[in-house]
This record gives structure tokens, C-alpha cells and sequence, in this order.
């Protein structure tokens, strides 16, 4: 087994995974009170951020530690709860929730966690150029191609990926010759190769998301 990256990047039968980890949101509304000052709301996806329009809000460790302040989201219940600073409704203004998809170029469970779906279409396509603000800057920029089939469409249609932050993985494994079994390389050997935000479009056969390096 390919325990490190050195042994990786010089073995004949080693091939590349990339791994994309994606973070869109969603405006949430309809919240109701569930004690005190604490509103809560059935949400689908597992927040992991969440912003009150445009103050961003702390994410507590469990239900029962909440302050003001902060958010908190159970998994088991798929819900949302909200305790805003001054105790309103999240209803009164705008709240956001943002939630990371992943995707891969293999399908596989690569950090014991997270179901990392086999809808990037290829190899991601990246660049370095001349920044048009700030000219002396070269910066990275490049896109993703996802399978769409009307999956991507349903998806774009309910969150929103206007400068939705985008993190590009690179793992892999090794084809045993004798048993073609693969072996693959352990999480923490994983390298992150780009992390920046971009835009998405949702239409025709496949989905791009262009992306530009953070700097």
C-alpha cells in the first residue's frame, strides 16, 4: 500500500483522484421558536456555515451550549436552530445556510465521512495568468466539469453558487499488477492543490464552475 506521497508520485502504476470539495448555500426561512430565544428549522443539507444577513454566526459544539450569537445543526433531526444576538426571529431578515457537496473523479468514501459522488467529468483544468486588477499578480483560475443529466440542473435551480468557495483535492492509488486490486493512498496523504471561489452554470450536458484562486 501507497502509505506516502514520495512513494506515490514515483511508482509506474500510480493514478491520480481528483476530489472537489464545494460549498453552495441557501437562503432559509420559516423558522419557529423552539425555547427562550432559539429558532429552529428543518434544513436538508448539514450546515457548516451560517450568516444573518450580513453578520455571520458562531456554529456551537451541541444544542444545549448555545449563546447568543450562534448556530447549531443536528444531523439526526436535519434541523437548523438560530439564536440571533438580539433574540429576534431569523425570519425578520435573511438568513443563509452554506453546506459543502463533494465530488470525485472515482466514487469512493475517502475520508471515512463524507459520500464523495462520481459527477466530476474530468481532470480539472487550471491555469496561471496576469490578475486584470492588480497586474503584478499572477494568479490561478481555471473550471470543473460535472455530469449533469438534469441532476446538476436540479441542484443549481435550489442553492445558490455565486462565489461559492471551492477546495481541489488530489489523491490516488496503485494497481497491484498481480491482483489489479487498487491500493489507495491514506486521507492524510491527500494534497490540496487549489482552494479558491468561483461561479456555476447549470445548463446543457454538463456543469462548469469557473474558479479563481484565493489569494
Amino acid at each position: 500500500m501507497p502509505n506516502d506521497w514520495a512513494t506515490f508520485k514515483e511508482a509506474d502504476n500510480s493514478k491520480p483522484i481528483y476530489l472537489v470539495k464545494l460549498r453552495p448555500y441557501q437562503e432559509v426561512s420559516g423558522f419557529a421558536l423552539d425555547s427562550g430565544s432559539v429558532y429552529k428549522k428543518t434544513f436538508a443539507q448539514n450546515a457548516a456555515a451560517c450568516r444573518f444577513n450580513l453578520a455571520w454566526l458562531n456554529l456551537s459544539a451541541s444544542r444545549a451550549a448555545m449563546v447568543a450569537g450562534d448556530f447549531y445543526y443536528d444531523t439526526a433531526t436535519q434541523t437548523l436552530y438560530v439564536w440571533l444576538a438580539g433574540g429576534a426571529n431569523p425570519s425578520t431578515g435573511r438568513t443563509f445556510a452554506y453546506f459543502y457537496l463533494y465530488f470525485s473523479t472515482l466514487e469512493r468514501d475517502y475520508d471515512g465521512v463524507n459520500p464523495w459522488k462520481e459527477k466530476l467529468k474530468s481532470v480539472p483544468d487550471f491555469n496561471r495568468g496576469r490578475d486584470g486588477f492588480l497586474d503584478r499578480i499572477a494568479t490561478s483560475y481555471g473550471s470543473l466539469t460535472f455530469f449533469n443529466a438534469g441532476w446538476w440542473d436540479a441542484i443549481f435551480a435550489d442553492y445558490e453558487f455565486y462565489h461559492a468557495q471551492v477546495e481541489v483535492i488530489l489523491t490516488g492509488y496503485l494497481r497491484s499488477p498481480v491482483t489489479a486490486k487498487p491500493a489507495y493512498l491514506p486521507w492524510s496523504e491527500a494534497k490540496t492543490i487549489m482552494r479558491g471561489a468561483g461561479n456555476s452554470d447549470g445548463s446543457g450536458p454538463y456543469a462548469n464552475h469557473a474558479i479563481q484562486a484565493a489569494r
